[in-house]
């Protein structure tokens, strides 16, 4: 598998899950969303009693059929992905682009945002 065999929500998820990683959250703390209502996929993080979504992009299958990508998507991230083809998702992604918007919906969630990593 490489990037471009993602669909393209699933890779704007994958690094936003990388984003809240670097900002401090617990992979624990990081859940996908799918807001059918609205046809969109969020990223939502959760931590002391304080909720953020942030629209990853469009539900453009099924969610069964999203949810088995996201899974197969992960398991690649976590084991087979190389730090290139994460590095490539990572520095391809609207989450870094829109870094500073993504900070502010965060506190104004009532999150304490550190410094990233980057």
């Amino acid at each position: 598998m490489t990037p471009d065999d993602l669909n393209p929500t699933i890779r704007s998820a994958l690094a936003l899950h990388e984003g809240m990683r670097r900002l401090g959250f617990a992979p624990a703390d990081i859940y996908l969303r799918t807001v059918e209502a609205m046809g969109k996929v969020a990223v939502t993080v959760i931590r002391g009693g304080r909720e953020a979504n942030i629209l990853a992009g469009p539900l453009n299958l099924p969610v069964p059929a999203f949810l088995e990508e996201w899974t197969i998507a992960t398991k690649w991230w976590n084991e087979e992905a190389t730090e290139a083809q994460r590095s490539e998702i990572w520095q391809g992604s609207s989450a870094l682009r829109g870094g500073l918007s993504i900070i502010i919906q965060l506190q104004r969630a009532g999150f304490a945002v550190h410094r990233p990593d980057a």
